[in-house]
């Protein structure tokens, strides 16, 4: 067996499975036969052979081979999931392994979803070796397709890959990547005047920030996603967005000992809830808000008193 596509052995009973309604679980393919789930990958090539994939003609798929070939590879993702619901992880890698190599024949950003699929679910199931595998395979297709671009910006890349492969990169946890990809995508919403690409960016990168305790960044992101949500009256409706941000605002305010700051916000939220009319839960909000301001602002005289003395 070679060590480039060894995929394509799965065994009849697993191969039989794909053609019946029931993926078959009985007697599943192992790594013992099969060999390691995601070989080292060196090149971007399809698998040289498999029965899912027409013959090789020398061109790409016309539209019925690549939903004839969709089908198939969505019907190995169910089996992947059938068996891991029965425990079998390392059959379930297998099978996903093949699906996520074939889905290179449909292009791109078929393929950096499968693997953000799969290096989700790697990364539930604590199995490192595949998470590693997976954000190998996603750092080569980067470098690969980005080196298509010799003298051009990489920010030319199809907005939507972009996207794909930030969420890719975020599944797999690798957030430096995911923030620097959002990045490229907010510098290009705000070059080509996208106002929703660059909302889009300014809330994912602030919630990416936020799930990672860089309260700081999140702080900034919020507050130019707030700012550009209010620009545009797009918000004006969306009272619980506004207030969502704010909370959030709030939050990342009193981490960094920004005191000011978050008792502006805090107030802020009282006003809104003022101006509202009141229900009982919006009322017990309020009223812990309002403990919630006296607490900051107590927070930040002491803190203002011990610098005053120290000096």
């Amino acid at each position: 067996m070679t060590n480039s596509y060894q995929l394509s052995c799965l065994s009849g009973i697993a191969l039989l499975g794909l053609l019946t309604t029931t993926p078959a679980i009985a007697q599943p393919p192992t790594a013992d036969t099969l060999g390691f789930p995601f070989p080292q990958i060196r090149e971007l090539d399809l698998p040289s052979s498999d029965p899912l994939l027409p013959p090789d003609t020398g061109r790409p798929l016309n539209s019925s081979e690549r939903q004839t070939l969709g089908m198939a590879l969505d019907r190995l993702n169910e089996e992947g999931m059938v068996l891991l619901a029965a425990k079998n992880a390392e059959a379930a890698f297998i099978i996903w392994a093949r699906e996520v190599r074939l889905r290179q024949a449909l292009g791109p950003i078929e393929e950096v979803k499968a693997l953000g699929r799969v290096g989700a679910l790697a990364w539930r199931e604590n199995q490192r070796t595949v998470l590693n595998q997976v954000i190998l395979r996603l750092s080569k297709l980067q470098q690969h397709i980005e080196s298509k671009l010799p003298r051009q910006s990489v920010e030319q890349l199809p907005v939507e890959f972009l996207q794909d492969l930030a969420q890719a990169y975020e599944a797999v946890r690798l957030i430096d990547p995911a923030l620097q990809i959002q990045q490229q995508l907010l510098a290009h919403g705000r070059r080509v005047n996208e106002p929703e690409l660059v909302a889009t960016s300014l809330e994912t990168m602030a919630r990416l920030n936020w799930n990672w305790f860089r309260y700081p960044a999140a702080a900034q992101f919020y507050e130019e996603w707030l700012a550009l949500l209010r620009s545009r009256g797009s918000i004006d409706n969306d009272r619980t967005k506004e207030i969502a941000i704010l909370k959030l605002l709030a939050v990342a305010y009193g981490e960094i000992g920004k005191w000011q700051q978050a008792i502006l916000v805090q107030n802020q939220l009282i006003e809104f809830m003022e101006n509202d009319n009141e229900n009982e839960q919006e009322y017990l909000e309020k009223s812990e808000l309002a403990m919630i301001v006296k607490k900051t602002f107590d927070t930040f005289n002491n803190h203002s008193n011990r610098e005053v003395y120290v000096s």
